[in-house]
């Protein structure tokens, strides 16, 4: 006898997708907000400052004093939600957290 947990497969609703865009052209907001979350949950605080095909990303300490990831990691993360190149983000950690 075998027994399954899985819950049945949901349909998605039918016509054209909801039309959204993010405030900036190209910007996933919802991974952006996704990321601002995790380091909120670890006592951090994310600041995004985009100017054109630029942003800088500063990460401070809000209370918590735990290890980031490292900035290669979050850089990649960041490429994806802001759609820029890597080389035209720039990651500002805590002095002394690398």
């Amino acid at each position: 006898m075998t027994h399954s947990s899985a819950l049945p497969l949901k349909r998605a609703p039918s016509g054209p997708a909801p039309d959204w865009r993010p405030e900036v052209p190209g910007m996933d907001e919802l991974l952006l907000q996704r990321l601002q979350d995790g380091f909120a949950a670890d006592g951090f605080r994310m600041e995004v400052e985009r100017t054109g095909d630029h942003a800088v990303v500063t990460v401070t300490p809000d209370g918590g004093d735990d290890c980031l990831i490292p900035k290669a990691t979050l850089t990649g993360y960041l490429r994806n939600a802001l759609d820029l190149d890597a080389a035209r983000i720039e990651v500002r950690y805590p002095e002394g957290a690398e």
